[in-house]
């Protein structure tokens, strides 16, 4: 999962956020849109609670329970930080990041 998360954060670092400080110049790359971040991002909240369900299903009855609440309460902390995360993206970053492609469109016709 750790490495699911980085990997999306990479993506947005070097991908998303470059192509939006083009966008910010005035240039619209044409071999990226803003669509194509908006079908991926959920990806990383499946791969949270395919987690926390595996931990659930398969914790040993003997398991540590002080240890697995702490365990799930800090899962559960983090899908609700990256649901936040994502809310955000949906409702504001992506139709921010829509409106000033189209405005740089529309000036370069």
């Amino acid at each position: 999962y750790t490495r699911e998360v980085r990997k999306h954060m990479d993506y947005e670092e070097k991908t998303v956020f470059k192509y939006v400080d083009s966008l910010l110049k005035g240039n619209a790359p044409t071999n990226y849109q803003i669509s194509t971040f908006s079908k991926h991002h959920d990806q990383v909240g499946e791969k949270l609670t395919e987690l926390k369900n595996i931990i659930i299903k398969y914790c040993p009855a003997k398991a540590n329970e002080n240890l697995l609440n702490a365990a799930l309460f800090d899962i559960y902390a983090c899908e609700a930080g990256l649901e936040s995360h994502c809310k955000v993206e949906d409702y504001i970053f992506v139709p921010a990041i829509l409106s000033l492609e189209r405005r740089i469109r529309e000036n370069e016709k």
